[in-house]
């Protein structure tokens, strides 16, 4: 249960209506939304008096639903709530996995939502500054982003973070940027950094390039000073087809720095080729603990590649049994009769949702 869940399903009594009694609120205003003109209006005075039970429970709604009416409706008084994109890139609020399953789940009520998170960040004038993301917050909303938006549309709102002074900042604007530019000369740059992670992270970036300009790049950062480059730029190597990378990550595997050592093995697992997993089985005795655990980790992941996908074809033959539809005339009544102990939903009318402060 996330922490954000757990901070809202407490309630003391006579301090309002609880998650369930929310639930059963929204629930019941979806029923009827598009078909009672009341609907809308209930939804919207809800969002706004339970904002953080509302957001709570309309994002549990959106995750385990897929109408396109009811996504509709609830991503846009999500998105209108003051607070929307403080509690979206909460990390202690929810996975990264979750929040950005969330955000194209929203990017389809609103497509222009990727642009307006990236106006949240720091360094632009058209951001109220008491609004502003900042640490990490700042930091989730530019991992959200690099896995929802396409293309070189937010270049001009994130380019300049690229220079941040917080260095995780800068380090992940350099990913996201770097993927959408496939540059050498802009990769070049990046390498003059004193930030070790944004050069790193620009060498990332570059991972499927494969002009003479790449390659001539990432030949000479395999052997960086860097233990974060120098794997990078070897994992780039085999990624463009370029022949000896599998060489040089066993020939790293002996290296006299632990360091480069748990590097060359952390690069193998990236690889995956299983004609690494000798040396990485050496490697389990390696003196250093950060090798043996870089090792084993490779050899996971090698192993995890190869082993093929098991009961595939049963799982693809599995008929799911849909639930069936509750005709929409059985629910224009949305008065229920629940426990009289627990918050109660009333019939659904303008001035339901004030009655819940009484």
């Amino acid at each position: 249960m996330s922490q954000e869940h757990q901070a809202t399903s407490t309630r003391h009594p006579g301090a309002g209506p609880d998650l369930q009694a929310i639930r059963t609120y929204i629930e019941k205003g979806l029923a009827v939304y598009g078909v009672d003109p009341r609907a809308a209006r209930f939804l919207q005075r809800l969002a706004s008096h339970y904002p953080d039970l509302f957001f709570t429970e309309a994002v549990r709604y959106l995750e385990s639903n897929t109408d396109p009416r009811a996504e509709r409706a609830l991503a846009g008084l999500l998105i209108r709530q003051e607070s929307f994109f403080a509690r979206l890139t909460n990390p202690s609020g929810r996975s990264l996995e979750s929040a950005v399953r969330l955000f194209r789940c929203l990017l389809r009520a609103d497509p222009m939502l990727d642009l307006k998170l990236a106006r949240m960040l720091s360094g632009r004038n058209d951001v109220d500054p008491d609004n502003v993301l900042t640490k990490e917050n700042a930091a989730r909303a530019i991992d959200i982003l690099e896995q929802t938006s396409r293309g070189p549309r937010l270049f001009s709102v994130l380019g300049h973070l690229t220079t941040s002074a917080d260095a995780k900042i800068s380090a992940k604007a350099a990913l996201f940027v770097g993927r959408r530019m496939d540059n050498p000369n802009w990769t070049a740059k990046q390498l003059l950094s004193e930030n070790d992670r944004v050069r790193a992270n620009a060498l990332e970036a570059f991972w499927g390039s494969a002009s003479h300009a790449s390659l001539r790049i990432l030949r000479e950062c395999v052997s960086d000073g860097n233990n974060r480059v120098a794997g990078n730029a070897l994992v780039g190597l085999h990624v463009a087809g370029h022949p000896g990378a599998e060489e040089v990550a066993i020939s790293m595997s002996f290296a006299e720095d632990p360091g480069r050592r748990a590097t060359a093995a952390w690069a193998m697992g990236r690889i995956g080729m299983p004609t690494f997993t000798r040396r990485l089985l050496e490697l389990l005795g390696d003196e250093s603990p950060n090798v043996r655990s870089a090792a084993s980790k490779a050899l996971a992941r090698i192993e995890s590649i190869e082993k093929p996908l098991l009961n595939s074809t049963a799982a693809d033959s599995i008929e799911i049994e849909e639930s069936p539809e509750i005709p929409v005339s059985s629910v224009v009544d949305v008065g229920v009769e629940i426990d009289s102990s627990q918050a109660s939903p009333e019939p659904l009318d303008d001035t339901s949702i004030l009655k819940l402060n009484r």
